[in-house]
């Protein structure tokens, strides 16, 4: 496969950190009638740019067939949509396939105007189609419902979820048991223009459809245009620990600009979630201490009635604070961006250190549901990236250099770091919870020995001093009230506080840190000893790039089962 980009600076699309929904193209070759396809292709356009109205579009087609080029033009004019053109052969040689002179014209135009070409040997148009079929979200179709053609193969394997393993761009990568990823099909009849909508889904009717993960990727793209000032502000993937020397630092530079629109997504990720995260915290942190609050009140409300009004003030507060989050999903689409940008992070680094693999092939390969358009966004930003980008020179030592320094030990000083942050974290809430109950254990027993000390001095009457007089006086009722109020508000403040420790999951976070903390040093150790290896004059046994490609996937691994573990526990209210 030969790639040929655009010299040009990137658009700004490329550049603002959104994720693309894809589009493919599909035509047989069938004269088209001039005024029900663009009509049709128009409708469509209209409704997508309705429904996702932050996101970009980009488009995949042969421009093989009049029909695709029409559709090409419209959707370019009609969603801002960036073209790569998915040839079957040279680009050369294909445009001297259009058999007149104005369709060569056109061609070359298209292919001019594109953000990319991809020039595929081999199968021609068959790895053309499965090209296509791979990586789109949406595909239309420009033919007749059931005839054979040109885009049978390409709507079969659309549908399926996946091409043949022969035909496929990710050949001998992509795993039959994986679930085929959903789409949306579009038909168009070039010569009636009569539409049709499909939702695919797998053989075995995946949870999530591609509507679903449309909104969530447009939803993603509309948090990122609302939070633009504050990128570039939180982490950089290439920060200061590069190297001092200045030469080694422009030539990492040099390389990241080649992925730049994988740090881009990167940036834009990172700080929503960041931004996400830090909202999430300071909700919890409102509605625990509201909790704690109105159990205290809910105590005392039978000395004071009253405080029943500020008892449902606080429950309202409660409630509106689990609406709101419940409504915006806040705690889950930080996990989900959050592993939007960690996937972003191992593709970065990947690239600069001459990883080829595919990211988006070990990221939730396993699972189905809403979390699956996170492992869409990562396939469509890296094929983007891929196909767009500026070609990366050899990386050598200084893409591994930057991967050492701005990867592992940057990742390892943050788990470090975390770890540290949530020991420390879980050991107070603990002991706040614990030393709560305690307390609770404790009053009991006081007011136990002052009711038998009641009871000997003046009948369960008052509580004297050791000379007679009365420091006051206590009846059953009262005595009663004090041990609800005193034992429901040491209680309900350490079941708050134990609430609020499974929450944050200061445990769970600290066992996750140290594991990833003990994959990257055994990492860093690696590189060290093939840096011995190649120092002596032998050849390592897991080479630079072999060992940063296995660190990948772990990462990948673990950022996935974080995010899978993690998603599964809704906001809820305390209880008591």
């Amino acid at each position: 496969m030969q790639v040929s980009a655009k010299a040009d600076p990137a658009p700004a699309n490329r550049a603002d950190g959104r994720v693309p929904i894809v589009i493919g193209i599909a035509a047989d070759s069938i004269t088209a009638n001039p005024d029900a396809l663009p009509a049709a292709v128009k409708a469509q356009c209209e409704e997508l740019r309705s429904r996702y109205k932050h996101s970009p579009f980009l488009i995949l087609s042969g421009l093989a067939e009049e029909a695709d080029r029409t559709a090409v033009r419209l959707a370019r004019d009609l969603l801002g949509a960036s073209l790569i053109a998915v040839l079957p052969m040279a680009r050369e040689a294909f445009e001297t396939e259009a058999p007149t002179p104005a369709e060569r014209a056109e061609m070359g135009a298209l292919l001019g105007a594109a953000e990319a070409v991809l020039e595929l040997g081999g199968s021609g148009f068959t790895k053309a189609a499965a090209t296509i079929a791979e990586h789109a979200q949406i595909l239309i179709v420009l033919a007749k419902a059931g005839a054979p053609g040109k885009a049978s193969d390409a709507v079969e394997w659309f549908c399926r979820g996946l091409a043949p393993n022969r035909f496929s761009f990710y050949a001998g990568q992509l795993s039959p048991l994986d679930p085929p990823e959903p789409g949306l099909l579009i038909r168009i009849d070039p010569e009636t223009g009569e539409q049709s909508r499909q939702i695919t889904k797998s053989r075995e009717q995946l949870d999530s459809n591609i509507e679903q993960i449309l909104a969530e990727t447009d939803r993603f793209n509309g948090s990122v245009l609302a939070n633009t000032s504050r990128m570039g502000k939180n982490y950089p993937l290439l920060g200061g620990l590069i190297s001092q020397d200045e030469a080694v630092r422009a030539r990492a530079e040099g390389l990241a600009a080649g992925v730049a629109m994988v740090r881009a997504v990167y940036d834009a990720a990172d700080t929503v979630a960041v931004r996400f995260a830090g909202q999430v915290r300071v909700l919890d942190q409102c509605v625990y201490g509201a909790a704690v609050v109105a159990f205290a009140i809910f105590a005392l409300m039978s000395e004071a009635p009253y405080l029943a009004i500020v008892y449902f003030i606080l429950a309202g507060i409660m409630l509106a604070a689990w609406v709101y989050v419940s409504r915006t999903a806040l705690d889950n689409r930080f996990l989900e961006y959050r592993a939007l940008a960690e996937a972003m992070r191992v593709l970065f680094f990947w690239r600069l250190a001459g990883v080829k693999r595919a990211s988006w092939l070990s990221y939730l390969p396993k699972h189905a549901g809403v979390v699956t358009w996170v492992r869409h966004a990562v396939r469509a930003v890296e094929f983007r990236q891929n196909a767009s980008g500026r070609l990366l020179p050899e990386p050598g030592a200084d893409g591994v250099t930057a991967a050492r320094a701005e990867w592992i030990g940057s990742q390892t000083e943050y788990y470090q770091k975390r770890r540290r942050e949530h020991e420390i974290s879980g050991r107070r809430w603990r002991a706040f919870s614990h030393s709560s109950l305690y307390l609770s254990y404790a009053l009991a027993c006081v007011l136990v020995l002052c009711v038998a000390y009641c009871v000997q001095q003046r009948g369960l009457d008052a509580i004297t001093d050791w000379k007679g007089n009365t420091i006051f006086t206590i009846t059953a009722t009262s005595l009663a009230n004090i041990m609800q109020i005193a034992l429901g508000i040491a209680a309900a403040i350490g079941i708050a506080a134990r609430g609020y420790l499974q929450r944050r999951a200061d445990e769970e976070l600290v066992k996750q840190y140290s594991a990833a903390l003990h994959i990257f040093s055994i990492a860093k150790r690696e590189l060290e000893e093939a840096d011995a290896a190649l120092r002596n004059g032998t050849e390592p046994d897991w080479p630079h790039a072999a060992t940063l490609e296995r660190l990948g996937i772990e990462a990948l691994t673990e950022h996935g089962e974080w995010l899978i573990l993690r998603h599964s526990r809704p906001f809820e209210l305390p209880q008591q």
